[in-house]
């Protein structure tokens, strides 16, 4: 359910950035790219790591030429902890997998809600940062809204990223009247919020407090917003072909000194993160 108009973005981003990544990489990387620390002077690796990113929303990852955002920067620092510097390249997941699947890249950062088989071979890494889902209302509407189904008969909008990222979980809403909005701009779905146009946003709680706070104050007018977490919590994952890489990942990503974020219970490897069910 990747948004369609920024399809042709990403493969050209996503092409230009990886054709970059294997240049760098055929320099240092002989028959096996990961050689992996041994013996007792603790060797460290060399092959830069291309590392697709498929669910690139602020706060967590900017897609702004500049590799950056709260999320990459730990990932990034996990990596560097391993012996490996990690280039960020920009895909749709589908177009990820492919890459991935040949050999071309060396992880897949994935965020989606919709359940996802990886072959044997394929390994979860650890749990990364919480995605919080939300609808959002206007505070002044004082409607209770504990479900999907309490949206019935109202003005929806999404943002393509997060529609894909929610997946199946967003289903209870095909086929309502009037029709879901799906709005592939994030300051334009918070103006309609806010002038009345739309009853409802669904959203990432902090990629809608990041756009919120760079509208102007005119337009919100003193506006309070109300969010209704009627989602559970998604964590994104890394995806690897190489266990010991990605158990060098996980020992790195657990040891992290800033753990504000961290998932209590993210010792798991299972693939269980790739869905977001709606609360009971």
């Amino acid at each position: 359910m990747f948004y369609a108009y920024a399809a042709w973005k990403s493969r050209i981003i996503g092409v230009a950035l990886l054709g970059a990544g294997l240049i760098a990489n055929a320099v240092v990387a002989g028959p096996n790219p990961y050689t992996h620390p041994a013996g007792p002077n603790g060797e460290t690796h060399t092959h830069e790591l291309g590392v697709a990113i498929t669910c690139a929303s602020p706060p967590y990852y900017y897609l702004n030429g500049h590799d950056g955002g709260r999320e990459w920067s730990l990932v990034a620092d996990a990596f560097r902890q391993t012996g490996h510097p990690a280039r960020a390249l920009y895909f749709s997941l589908g177009d990820a997998l492919d890459a991935f699947r040949n050999g071309w890249i060396d992880a897949v950062w994935v965020c989606g809600g919709t359940e996802i088989e990886i072959p044997e071979g394929w390994y979860w890494s650890k749990r990364l940062l919480p995605r919080r889902f939300a609808a959002a209302t206007l505070a002044d509407m004082h409607r209770p809204i504990e479900s999907l189904a309490d949206l019935a008969g109202s003005t929806v909008g999404v943002h393509p990223e997060v529609a894909a990222v929610l997946g199946d979980a967003l289903k209870p809403l095909e086929g309502i009247d009037p029709p879901l909005q799906v709005i592939a701009n994030h300051a334009l779905l918070l103006l309609k919020l806010y002038r009345r146009r739309l009853d409802v946003v669904v959203v990432e709680t902090s990629a809608f407090e990041y756009f919120r706070q760079k509208l102007p104050a005119a337009v919100q007018s003193g506006e309070s917003v109300a969010l209704h977490e009627i989602f559970s919590p998604l964590y994104p994952r890394l995806v690897f072909r190489d266990s010991m890489l990605r158990d060098a990942f996980d020992q790195a990503w657990t040891d992290r000194p800033d753990q504000d974020d961290a998932d209590p219970v993210a010792s798991s490897h299972s693939p269980d993160h790739a869905s977001a069910q709606l609360q009971e």
